[in-house]
């Protein structure tokens, strides 16, 4: 007789980008027999995206309404939490985190919060709260300890967390690190022709861009690198080829392109479900994040064996670390101008090395290994909580 699956409730915020990405990688990984996953948030839309990433496991969505964000949310993890039974909470990211705290007070149902972005100095300032810093620090850290478990998705992440809340290291045994991973299968295959979105010119090189047109991913820094390359050193043999699609600050970044005369030398493309193809076609990968938790991009990039200049931020600096990419100071273009120039005139060579690497990248970032922490970790809970029942009866 098959055993009764565990029903695991995973609130989001935002199903979007790398949160999104990091629930298709590693929960598709988890035993299907074993869990059933239900998804709360916003927009229906993406959470029925996940729901098909997630095609081989049992998989419910549960839309909140755009009323109010956090209120709606709330009140939706409250009602399934009062209306199903759940043996894990796994919460992504902080404010999801602190949401499923405040609704599982009574419950007490085990509960995970991974936190999928790092914390910066402007984080804790916005309208509401200026002059209120600490004490904004202080109910975050406070209402963050009520999770049974913290998990961050690398050391660097794990170490600004510590600095933001010290408090935490008092708790030591609530937080753990589990790195992210990819489908590496996924990204060994050949092209798919119906992905490409571009149409390579010879004597041109691709710079490729994956991600949101968000300050903290760095995109102006590429439009100053451009602008350099063309002006400075006259090379107009350059293109970049942008795979964003949503949010941002898009036509702001546009005007200014249009603005210094740059328009002929950027492609736009839609967000793709499927990147590797497109990874692929880039003769360089750009990555000018000014800050990250532990990107997927660059894991995204090495597996296909395509070249990577990226700036040595927090959390990219560890997943690059040891690698064949370049990497430069953050926020400075000129020193990417250089690293660019040089990895182009000696771009063959460079391939070579990458494509070397590929056995080493699949090794370091299959997301199996992911997998079999967290579900290690999930069984982890499981135990406690059956302790806890058998000790209160």
């Amino acid at each position: 007789m098959q055993q009764p699956k565990f029903r695991v409730l995973v609130p989001i915020r935002y199903p979007v980008g790398g949160i999104r990405t990091y629930i298709k990688y590693t929960l598709s990984k988890l035993n299907r027999d074993q869990y059933q996953f239900d998804l709360v948030g916003p927009s229906k839309e993406w959470l029925d995206r996940i729901k098909e990433d997630l095609s081989e496991l049992e998989v419910h969505v549960y839309p909140t309404s755009n009323r109010n964000e956090f209120r709606d949310l709330l009140f939706d993890i409250i009602k399934l939490l009062r209306s199903k039974n759940y043996q894990i909470i796994h919460s992504q990211g902080y404010t999801a985190g602190i949401l499923s705290n405040l609704a599982n007070i009574v419950h007490r149902v085990p509960h995970i919060i991974t936190l999928h972005h790092v914390f910066g100095h402007g984080q804790f300032s916005d309208t509401f709260w200026d002059g209120y810093t600490p004490l904004k620090r202080l109910m975050i850290y406070f209402l963050l300890s009520f999770a049974d478990k913290i998990q961050t998705v690398s050391d660097d992440a794990m170490n600004n967390f510590l600095q933001y809340f010290p408090g935490m290291r008092k708790q030591r045994k609530k937080l753990i690190t589990i790195r992210n991973g990819i489908d590496t299968i996924e990204f060994l295959g050949g092209n798919a022709v119906s992905e490409n979105s571009f149409e390579k010119k010879p004597g041109v090189i691709y710079l490729g861009f994956l991600g949101r047109y968000m300050p903290e991913k760095g995109f102006p820094f590429i439009i100053d690198m451009i602008d350099k390359i063309t002006r400075i050193f006259g090379r107009k043999d350059f293109c970049v080829v942008t795979v964003g699609g949503f949010g941002g600050f898009i036509r702001e970044y546009k005007k200014e392109i249009e603005k210094r005369g740059l328009s002929d030398y950027f492609i736009f493309i839609d967000f793709k479900e499927r990147v590797a193809p497109i990874i692929k076609m880039f003769d360089i990968l750009l990555i000018p994040s000014l800050g990250e938790a532990c990107p997927l991009v660059p894991m995204e990039g090495l597996i296909c064996g395509t070249p990577i200049v990226a700036f040595s931020c927090i959390g990219l600096r560890e997943v690059l670390k040891s690698t064949p990419a370049k990497m430069v100071p953050v926020g400075d273009s000129n020193k990417l101008v250089d690293a660019i120039l040089e990895v182009s005139d000696s771009l063959e060579k460079t391939k070579n090395e990458y494509t070397d690497f590929i056995p080493e990248a699949i090794e370091r970032f299959d997301v199996e290994k992911t997998a079999v922490k967290l579900n290690s970790l999930y069984n982890e809970l499981l135990s406690k909580k059956a302790t806890t029942a058998n000790l209160n009866w």
